[in-house]
């Protein structure tokens, strides 16, 4: 944990000390959709199984750091710490003429630094922000696996995962109220490059590779 909050303190003050436009400071709401997650683990032969999207939530807290003025916008940066739910996939498995649907599931923590380019619409105080950056994401406990089928059937159990790499790319629309206060919303799409893994007593298993999308609304404080 130490060293989590080692890393959060220099993306942050990193991006403060090359700021030299406007800063902000805010927090993000979204809703996940995790279309593109991906097993890792094979089926048997006589498994046929469906794919069912997780629906989850995230929130961020982000800075917004103006860097330098290129062409009619801006380059910022865009770190945030964000805390995610629902981090994985439904599995709809049929074996032997019964059905038996696993939800796996974690809490994650994300650290991402995105670039961005800020693009200012009309003279209200409107933009549009293309971004994409990297994002390390730190599972907050392990993954849950919860299983249910025919004749009230349940099953739970636990694994510890490990980190994962990734990135997320997207567009922002910002609008501002007065000097200071600033909302706007986001619609991403976020990946990992790896999967995360399962290790024990030597043994070593690929899980859930993460991806899908987000749509967020944030409010921030401009100063």
């Amino acid at each position: 944990m130490k060293k989590v909050l080692v890393l959060v303190a220099a993306v942050l003050f990193g991006s403060l000390a090359f700021a030299e436009k406007s800063k902000e400071l805010g927090v993000r709401f979204g809703g996940t959709f995790n279309f593109g997650t991906k097993f890792g683990s094979e089926l048997t032969p006589e498994t046929s199984y469906s794919e069912k999207i997780l629906i989850g939530y995230d929130i961020s807290i982000f800075g917004h750091f103006g860097i330098v003025e290129m062409g009619k916008g801006a380059l910022s940066l865009q770190p945030e710490i964000t805390f995610s739910s629902n981090n994985g996939k439904k599995m709809v498995e049929k074996y032997g003429g019964d059905t038996f649907e696993t939800e796996f599931s974690y809490l994650c923590l994300d650290i991402a630094l995105l670039v961005g380019y800020d693009i200012p619409v009309g003279e209200r105080g409107f933009s549009i922000r293309p971004f994409l950056g990297p994002k390390v994401g730190i599972p907050l406990g392990k993954l849950f696996m919860v299983t249910e089928g025919p004749d009230n059937y349940s099953d739970t159990d636990s694994i510890k995962v490990s980190t994962t790499i990734g990135m997320d790319f997207g567009l922002a629309f910002s609008a501002q109220i007065g000097a200071k206060l600033v909302y706007g919303a986001d619609v991403r799409y976020g990946f990992d490059f790896n999967y995360t893994k399962y290790k024990e007593d030597g043994i070593s298993m690929d899980v859930l590779r993460r991806a899908g999308m987000t749509i967020a609304l944030r409010i921030g404080y401009r100063f």
